[in-house]
């Protein structure tokens, strides 16, 4: 274990799987601002080692045995450390900021959104910026919506009704949209693109063509040298040239909030 400088962060990982705190400790190690003096596997041990060792840094697990990373933070008497939840469930993400939360990670870990939330530590423990948690409140609100959110579309056998985030992409030929969704099911609509994109584009879709628009969280990759996008159902699409620098803009603001 090396010794915490003055400008390193003395941090501990809360995590009741063995390969996370493995895999956590693995991209943790390639940061020097970050000393890892500590790991615990279940809340009544991370209670005792956060309290005893005082650390700077906490990357916590929500779901432990037997309890949750909420229920280890509402019985810490010591919390002058910044907080960054680890977990596979986006089902908290609210309730995390709630507890001042310096970011929130989903597993499987990506390393690329682990030396975000590095960069954005602040020197001292302080409450997170208002403007930052309600921007970062408004992306989670507009996922959960389009989870419950139902999208009424009027095909030549009838209206389907389909729920938003199930919609991968839409190709546009004519005054007609095909609308494409994740279980690979597509239908076609009497809609312009035009009148699509206005209806989607609060759900964090982005028209890449005039006449393609993609639902960005379904975006597995954005290859922007090369101008092409691939989607979660193996889709692939040119980005058009004109477009390019404002839709990668808009993925790394999105990826910033993640």
């Amino acid at each position: 274990m090396n010794r915490t400088t003055v400008n390193q962060y003395k941090t501990v990982i809360v995590d009741d799987e063995i390969l996370a705190i493995k895999n956590l400790r693995l991209g943790l190690d390639e940061h020097p601002l970050i000393d890892v003096v500590a790991e615990a596997t279940n809340k009544e041990e991370a209670r005792t080692t956060i309290e005893q060792l005082k650390p700077d840094l906490v990357f916590l697990d929500i779901n432990l045995v037997s309890a949750t990373g909420f229920d280890l933070l509402d019985e810490l008497e010591y919390k002058e450390f910044q907080l960054v939840f680890v977990t596979a469930h986006n089902d908290y993400a609210l309730k995390a900021f709630e507890y001042a939360a310096q970011n929130y990670i989903l597993k499987p870990l990506r390393m690329e959104a682990l030396s975000r939330t590095i960069d954005k530590l602040r020197p001292k423990p302080e409450a997170i910026d208002t403007n930052t948690l309600a921007e970062l409140s408004r992306m989670i609100q507009r996922q959960e919506d389009a989870k419950t959110s139902k999208l009424a579309l009027t095909t030549p056998r009838g209206v389907v009704l389909r729920p938003v985030d199930e919609v991968v992409s839409l190709k546009s030929s004519g005054n007609y949209c095909f609308v494409y969704f994740s279980d690979e099911s597509k239908v076609i609509v009497s809609r312009t693109m035009k009148e699509m994109e206005a209806q989607l584009s609060y759900y964090n879709f982005f028209r890449i063509h005039h006449s393609i628009l993609v639902n960005c969280d379904k975006v597995k990759m954005y290859q922007h040298k090369e101008g092409y996008v691939e989607l979660t159902n193996g889709e692939s699409f040119s980005v058009s040239f004109r477009r390019r620098s404002a839709f990668l803009k808009y993925i790394k603001q999105l990826e910033q909030k993640l």
